[in-house]
């Protein structure tokens, strides 16, 4: 029975040690190791391991403000939809 000064503690001992780094991986080895597999095999993957990541991030934002500035000047914008399908 727990009296009135005991207490059950629960910690975890990464949370008390003072390294301001965690060294441990956030997924396990094997699931680690296929996810990055994954990832590379995308384009943007692929890309990364050649180019690095900071490249290929911008190449991304460069090409989200592009498509957005096509659709933002092109005629799009003022379609109207015909009576037959609305």
């Amino acid at each position: 029975m727990i009296g009135d000064r005991e207490a059950t503690v629960f910690y975890d001992e990464r949370v008390l040690s003072h390294r301001p780094d965690a060294d441990d991986p956030f997924l396990p080895g094997k699931l680690d190791k296929r996810v990055r597999e994954i990832l590379a095999g995308l384009p943007a993957g692929l890309a990364a391991t050649v180019y690095g990541n900071r490249p290929v991030i911008a190449v991304g934002i460069v090409g989200l403000v592009a498509a957005s500035l096509i659709l933002t000047l092109s005629p799009f914008r003022s379609a109207v939809m015909p009576a037959a399908y609305a």
